[in-house]
């Protein structure tokens, strides 16, 4: 998305049906996209999210930072055309707390 501050001009837009993988529900889970957080969102005031090394030093992470709240943090919305009623999900990440730039457990 744009800044708030910023004009933009939209040229040739289209649109198409989004396509649904679900074995892939987490658009961009490796944070390889890039180098930025495409598709993450922050859930909760004042949430920041930054790209850092990943576990190991391999590949990229995502860390959310200023969170004044347990439950805000990184968000995604996914294409729920993927999923049904009554469905069940497995979420699986490797997470580290950290605080004060310390690792805590």
């Amino acid at each position: 998305s744009a800044p708030g501050d910023v004009n933009f001009i939209i040229d040739s837009a289209s649109i198409k049906p989004l396509s649904c993988n679900p074995d892939v529900l987490v658009k961009n889970g490796g944070f390889d996209d890039d180098m930025v957080s495409k598709y993450w969102d922050t859930w909760g005031e004042f949430v920041g999210l930054d790209i850092v090394p990943g576990f190991g030093g391999y590949g990229n992470a995502l860390k959310a930072f200023q969170r004044r709240h347990f439950a805000h943090g990184p968000a995604q919305f996914f294409n729920t055309d993927c999923v049904n009623g009554g469905d069940r999900l497995v979420f699986h990440a490797r997470i580290k707390y950290e605080k004060l730039g310390v690792t805590v457990s």
